[in-house]
């Protein structure tokens, strides 16, 4: 083929692949452009009440994340279309910044809190739940005196969910008639405090979502699963998880469980970057984009979630195994070995008992009334504390 020839083909191949990458690339800036024009003046806030060298250097890196972060983000979800919704992208997919984020787990946190917040975080890190009421308390107190603090407004609920989601721990019907009234009306406060930030919106969908299923109420539920379907569509890197953890505990059968199974897989999707297979994952390579930055921030270990990897592959290896997929649920258990903490985990002896266990666990997982003793993660005395606690 003559060299013209040749090139003009090439030409022909390359151009497209070119304009693709040039169209998101645009596409976010313009969609970004707010975002960063907000930089500059967050950066000259946080320089003006910086105290010392180390605290403007801190302004600094903050402002690069500002310019740079939302934007990498946007590009990254345009140019993989492993979930719909990042090929419906129609805003800068910004990620809330709250305190202690951007953390490893091994990392300290640093960043000023409220005492309440700390002793929220001090308790439920540690997975004292005999501490809640002191922790209820505390949270209280302080949103009497700070009313608008989307912290604090946010942990309120979430020591809630935390009591009624272990309550195989013990909890009385004082507690219980407590937490069913004030969970889902302080989800739905912290939502209008912490409006940019689709996790609370998630939380929300959870606990409404979980009404339905507890009640029997057709309506709550299709509530708390349109709202899920705003909550995914704002952050699929968590909401993809949130949904299908809740929807675990229905039977194998029911459509909700069918869709729980696959926005796991679809969550691992948009984390990875790709689809992955179904029956034989190759779980390893969808480790490769660990990063404490961004909105993948939430697909690995975490200050906030230290064991985030270890618990979500306990879950999917539950919710397989309870589908039949025992071969498939061992190869997921199994990946959590792959977490760099892995040893350290509180809850790794559990998930080592569920591959030995697999075969038999397949019925123990979907019969009515659970057995603690074998049952689901959602369903066990560790829900919360299988990823978050640390020590």
């Amino acid at each position: 083929m003559p060299a013209r020839r040749l090139l003009a083909v090439l030409a022909l191949l390359l151009l497209p692949a070119v304009a693709g990458a040039a169209g998101p690339k645009r596409t976010c800036k313009q969609l970004c452009a707010a975002e960063r024009r907000a930089c500059g003046p967050a950066l000259r806030a946080c320089l003006a009440a910086a105290d010392g060298r180390a605290a403007r250097r801190s302004c600094r890196v903050d402002r690069q994340r500002c310019r740079t972060l939302p934007a990498k983000d946007c590009r990254r979800m345009l140019t993989e279309a492993v979930v719909p919704e990042f090929t419906d992208l129609a805003s800068c997919p910004t990620t809330p910044e709250a305190a202690c984020t951007n953390l490893g787990p091994d990392e300290p946190c640093t960043d000023a809190l409220h005492p309440a917040d700390a002793y929220f975080w001090d308790r439920f890190h540690a997975g004292d739940y005999a501490a809640i009421p002191s922790i209820l308390a505390g949270l209280r107190a302080g949103l009497a005196e700070n009313p608008d603090d989307p912290s604090l407004a946010r942990h309120l609920p979430w020591t809630y969910i935390w009591r009624l989601a272990e309550s195989a721990r013990g909890i009385t019907a004082p507690e219980l008639l407590e937490t069913l009234r004030e969970t889902r009306p302080g989800f739905a406060r912290a939502v209008t405090l912490n409006a940019g930030d689709a996790r609370v919106l998630g939380f929300l969908a959870g606990i409404t979502l979980g009404e339905g299923i507890a009640l029997n109420d057709p309506a709550l539920y299709d509530e708390g699963n349109a709202l899920f379907v705003q909550g995914i569509a704002a952050w699929p890197e968590f909401n993809y998880f949130s949904s299908g953890y809740i929807l675990s505990q229905l039977p194998r059968d029911h459509p909700g469980f069918r869709l729980a199974l696959e926005q796991q897989w679809a969550n691992i999707d948009a984390c990875a970057g790709f689809i992955v297979d179904r029956t034989d994952p190759d779980l390893a390579a969808t480790l490769k984009r660990e990063t404490t930055l961004g909105r993948l921030r939430v697909c690995w270990n975490s200050w906030i979630a230290p064991y985030n990897l270890e618990g979500f592959f306990m879950n999917l290896g539950d919710m397989l195994v309870k589908d039949g997929q025992v071969a498939t649920g061992v190869q997921v258990y199994e990946a959590a070995r792959l977490a760099e903490n892995y040893d350290s985990w509180p809850y790794r002896e559990h998930l080592e008992r569920r591959i030995v266990e697999a075969a038999e666990n397949a019925a123990r997982f979907d019969q009515e009334p659970p057995d603690h003793d074998h049952a689901i993660m959602f369903r066990t005395t560790y829900s919360c504390m299988g990823c978050h606690q640390a020590h």
